[in-house]
């Protein structure tokens, strides 16, 4: 909880200090609780946060992988625990120029959700608001038309209705 808070105030002693407590804590923490442990991967991804704002980008998005990794060897990759970290890297991604990288993974997390947490669900919403983002614009139609699609299929895979192109964006 320290290092976390460490980490939200963004200053950079205390992003430092952050880091070197969570480095001292993930190797006990892994041989304790083990690897995929939800404290574990917790110390993982806030690491990778810290990381990130000390400008060490490659590192962080490399630990989030790590982290996505360890979560979906014990969870289903559409789990929504492996879903938020999927989205999380989604950020790192964005972060390190991986721009196509990450809007795969935007696209995924948003497919996902709708399947796992139902149309209306907030998280599903916030998530095809995201991808609506980068692919609602000029010269992008075939991959909306292809995202709409696979949209719809994980709709009637979640039970709720289709989406037509016109009602994505109000969605």
């Amino acid at each position: 909880n320290l290092a976390w808070r460490l980490a939200i105030d963004g200053l950079d002693d205390g992003l430092e200090q952050a880091h070197h407590l969570l480095s001292e804590l993930q190797r006990p923490a892994e041989d304790t609780f083990g690897t995929a442990h939800m404290q574990t991967i917790a110390i993982l991804t806030t690491k990778a946060r810290v990381l990130h704002d000390l400008k060490h980008r490659k590192a962080a998005e490399k630990l989030m992988s790590e982290a996505i990794f360890r979560i979906e060897s014990v969870y289903h990759g559409k789990h929504p625990y492996a879903l938020e970290a999927k989205r999380r890297h989604s950020i790192l991604l964005d972060a390190v120029n991986q721009t196509s990288a990450a809007e795969k993974r935007l696209v995924d997390v948003a497919l996902g959700r709708v399947e796992v947490l139902g149309r209306e669900h907030k998280f599903s919403k916030e998530s095809v608001e995201d991808v609506e983002r980068f692919l609602c614009t000029p010269g992008r139609d075939a991959e909306l038309k292809a995202f709409i699609a696979n949209l719809n299929e994980a709709t009637v895979r979640s039970g709720s209705r289709n989406l037509t192109k016109e009602t994505v964006k109000f969605w």
